[in-house]
């Protein structure tokens, strides 16, 4: 029992000299400036997740490579790396004479099929149908003399008193023509007084149409020398300058999107079960001043890749745009957490 109130006594010496030290401690504090400030907070009890974190990219949201839809000559190239771009703005535009002069010579050809259709339309004047039944009446006094004459022609031709063949039958044609002239002179009039036929009003404006349809297909060649951008973003490569030729399909510039990003990142197949769409997700970028973000889990790949084992999943990310560019820009290196 001895020993044993020793071996106490030895232990405990330190305690009891700790505990002489910190009385005097405060006890001096108290003797200097009074008791130091004590804070107090309520303590919750929670359950706390463990996180998963992996390591990933930041990718745009959008990468467009916008191309030529025609061949053409460079003559405007206000562009450069790094530039943001409204959507619509021209990034490039080729040279545009030639297909201005086309749509000029068929847009003349439009207004004259215009006029032409709306003439048949309105139909013929007062006046003109005024004229053609004036040449149908003199047709008819023309064929009835001509008629009359080749009768007394016949007559004379018949009673043998001084006509000949010849003279009865150039009567006879005569005759024959006043009445053709007659026959062509009512069927004007009929015509001009019904108006012209559907038919033609409906291949008049058949006309019209096709030209008009030529006339939009030389105005959609025409947007299509200037390329635009499709989104609002940055330049991020330049692929001709002002007097290059470019053919069709030629990439002229390159596009992103960066108001938004995804954070790119592969996960493990033992991992991927606990990530899932819409998930909050943490992500730190140590190249920032501001290094944290939160973003939300936006795709998961069904397809790993067959060497590594891993799932591309994306993050996107809320981007903040400053004067010179966005805070967040494609390859930095980012830290993805999750919490199931």
């Amino acid at each position: 029992m001895r020993i044993a109130k020793r071996d106490w006594i030895i232990v405990t010496r330190p305690l009891a000299v700790a505990s002489w030290l910190l009385l005097a401690g405060t006890t001096a504090a108290w003797a200097q400036g009074g008791p130091s400030p004590v804070v107090v907070a309520r303590v919750r009890q929670e359950a706390v997740a463990a996180g998963q974190t992996y390591v990933g990219t930041v990718m745009p949201a959008k990468t467009s490579s916008v191309g030529s839809a025609v061949d053409g000559r460079v003559v405007e190239y206000p562009i450069d790396i790094g530039v943001r771009v409204g959507k619509g703005e021209p990034l490039c535009k080729l040279l545009t004479e030639t297909i201005n002069l086309q749509i000029a010579a068929a847009e003349a050809e439009l207004r004259l099929r215009t006029e032409e259709l709306r003439e048949l339309q309105n139909g013929m004047r007062p006046e003109e149908v005024a004229m053609a039944k004036a040449r149908m009446e003199s047709a008819e006094a023309l064929n009835e003399f001509a008629q009359g004459r080749y009768k007394r022609a016949e007559n004379l031709f018949q009673e043998r008193k001084t006509l000949t063949q010849e003279q009865l039958e150039e009567y006879l044609s005569s005759s024959i023509a006043a009445a053709r002239t007659l026959q062509a002179a009512r069927q004007e009039f009929q015509m001009m007084s019904k108006g012209p036929r559907d038919e033609s009003i409906a291949q008049a404006q058949a006309r019209v149409d096709a030209q008009a349809e030529m006339v939009q297909q030389l105005k959609d060649q025409l947007r299509k020398h200037t390329m635009i951008s499709p989104f609002d973003g940055y330049v991020v490569a330049k692929r001709t300058e002002v007097g290059e030729w470019v053919m069709r399909s030629q990439v002229v510039a390159e596009v992103v999107y960066m108001d938004e990003v995804e954070v790119e990142a592969y996960v493990l197949d033992t991992q991927i079960d606990h990530v899932r769409i819409g998930m909050e997700a943490r992500v730190e970028i140590a190249a920032l001043d501001q290094p944290l973000y939160i973003g939300q889990v936006a795709r998961v790949s069904p397809q790993a890749d067959v060497k590594s084992r891993t799932f591309p999943v994306k993050v996107r990310v809320k981007n903040v745009i400053r004067e010179d560019g966005p805070a967040l820009k494609a390859g930095m290196l980012a830290k993805l957490t999750t919490h199931a």
